[in-house]
This record gives structure tokens, sequence and C-alpha cells, in this order.
């Protein structure tokens, strides 16, 4: 069993490191996998933790949370009406990252 590495971005980007990431290469490319099931389950907890107190301050909700309400709201995934959100998944624009310079 490969124990998915959950600060995976940070680890590829370089900003971060970890002695327990080893890369597990796949067909669809390469992965970070934990050597150590303890740590990996403390990461893991760190990572909830994180993202239920960065979640509020960005203003999005978590997608699992939104899939659960959809399955209320229409009884079944497949039944939500995704052609009448395609205007707003258009219209919607991340916020920038930082600026650029231009040289």
């Amino acid at each position: 069993m490969t124990l998915k590495f959950p600060f995976a971005a940070p680890l590829t980007s370089g900003r971060a490191a970890c002695r327990n990431a080893q890369e597990v290469v796949r067909r669809g490319g390469s992965e970070d996998a934990c050597r150590n099931e303890a740590d990996h389950f403390a990461c893991i907890a760190r990572f909830d933790r994180l993202k239920l107190a960065a979640l509020p301050a960005f203003g999005v909700e978590d997608e699992l949370d939104l899939v659960a309400r959809a399955r209320v709201r229409y009884g079944d995934i497949g039944l939500v009406p995704c052609a009448e959100l395609t205007g707003d998944m258009l219209g919607y624009r991340l916020g920038r990252r930082g600026s650029r310079r231009r040289k």
C-alpha cells in the first residue's frame, strides 16, 4: 500500500523537503509517497487542521462537503444540473498570486 504524501505541491515545487518522501513512478507520471506510516498519519492530521483553518480564510468550501450537499439536494451526483453551472464556471477567475516583473 502506498501512503500518498499530503504535502505534495510544496515538495514538488521545491519549497519543502521531507526525509520520508519517496518518489513513486506510475503510468501517469510520478508522485510522492511517505516511507513512514506513523509520520504519514501525523502529516495527514496536520494537513486536515491546516485545511480547516485555510478554507474559511480564503472564503472557499471543501469540495467534498459540496459533493455531499449535492447528493442530498439532488439525490444522486449524476442528477446535478451541470449545464446550468457552466456560466458560473466560465466566469470564475482565480486571484492573482503576485505581481510579475516585466523585463
